[in-house]
């Protein structure tokens, strides 16, 4: 009574060594209270607590209960840092929502244009059985009666099929009027397959950078990611779309050394990615990603010696904490010389193909100093 929860675990923790600890009969009052006299009875020790660089608690004592604590030069200081980088976290999630509701628009309409698109694929194929009927009626022409109200043929698979004909018209005109509805067809879907793969492309590139979007810790890759889609054409140009201007400096992608003093690469954006598997990445090294998920290229310099497991652990726990599955207990990651990368023809950055030499199963790992 009288304590806030963070004064009470901090008392709790110097006094037992737990700052969770549950209250029994036997507690230690003496040493308790000396605790909570060394908070109280001294001068100001004003500390901040920050985890992956963002604060999340400031006192006027050392709240030695919660790791990554540090001192602050005076309370004042430590009270602007932690409310600053709250309402930093807070225009970050904002932004991330803005631009993620406009990308959404437009993968929304790519997704229509690529269904009407397969639609009319769909509509191709039965072209090719108006010319195939038209070439078996003329094929059989010499056993068509007339008024046969149909044909029975067998196609190339041996399986037979049925030619519906028409009794008040001849077995040419028949024919005609299927290669003439076959001609009238044919050129409106011409070009529809090489359309509907640039829609796919198109779409694989806006969930890769969703999926980016989503995971971007700080307002700089958030940016990057932006200028990126900006770039890209998935940000809308019109007036009151885009609440404000993608800033003109791109980051540069993660590097961290492994335990083993491998130099490791991470890229947190298409671009990134681009430039870690294609720029950075030589064709020895060991490329890693996210199996079936939108995420991170990561390379190992290696120049084709061995990895040690300890590294190629830390390596693959980084491409899962950096894809999608972030939030899962244990990613697949696979792994391939960077040589068996490819990129995608006529895709959109960061998008490859690859020929996986194994999978290795493991938690994510956030990034290390």
């Amino acid at each position: 009574r009288g304590l806030s929860p963070l004064a009470a675990r901090e008392v709790t923790f110097r006094a037992l060594g737990d700052a969770e600890a549950m209250p029994a009969a036997d507690l230690p009052w003496e040493r308790i209270a000396t605790c909570l006299r060394s908070i109280w009875d001294v001068p100001w020790e004003p500390s901040l607590v920050q985890q992956e660089h963002i604060p999340i608690a400031f006192a006027a004592y050392t709240l030695s209960h919660l790791p990554g604590h540090m001192p602050s030069a005076s309370i004042s200081a430590a009270i602007e840092a932690f409310y600053t980088a709250g309402e930093r976290l807070t225009d970050h999630q904002q932004r991330r929502e803005a631009l993620r509701a406009q990308i959404l628009d437009l993968r929304e309409r790519v997704e229509r244009q690529h269904n009407a698109l397969a639609g009319e694929l769909a509509q191709a194929r039965d072209l090719e059985r108006l010319r195939w009927e038209g070439e078996m009626i003329f094929a059989y022409l010499h056993t068509i009666v007339p008024r046969q109200p149909e044909l029975r043929v067998e196609d190339e698979r041996g399986a037979e099929r049925i030619i519906r004909l028409n009794p008040d018209k001849s077995a040419v005109e028949s024919a005609q009027e299927r290669f003439r509805a076959y001609d009238k067809a044919k050129g409106a879907v011409e070009g529809v397959p090489e359309r509907l793969r640039a829609a796919e492309l198109k779409l694989a590139g806006i969930d890769e950078t969703l999926a980016l979007l989503e995971i971007a810790d700080g307002f700089d890759a958030i940016e990057t990611i932006a200028l990126e889609a900006s770039e890209q054409g998935f940000l809308s140009t019109r007036q009151g779309l885009v609440k404000r201007k993608p800033t003109r400096v791109k980051t540069a992608p993660l590097r961290l050394e492994s335990s083993d003093g491998l130099l490791i690469y991470a890229g947190r954006s298409a671009g990134q990615n681009e430039m870690v598997t294609f720029k950075l990445g030589s064709p020895d090294d060991l490329w890693l990603h996210a199996r079936g998920s939108p995420g991170a290229h990561v390379i190992i310099k290696s120049a084709g010696r061995p990895i040690p497991d300890q590294t190629l652990r830390e390596a693959a726990g980084l491409a899962a904490y950096l894809s999608k599955q972030r939030g899962e207990l244990a990613v697949e990651i696979d792994f391939a010389r960077r040589v068996h990368v490819r990129r995608i023809r006529g895709g959109p950055p960061g998008l490859v193909s690859y020929h996986a030499d194994g999978t290795i199963r493991v938690a994510p790992l956030a990034p290390w100093q």
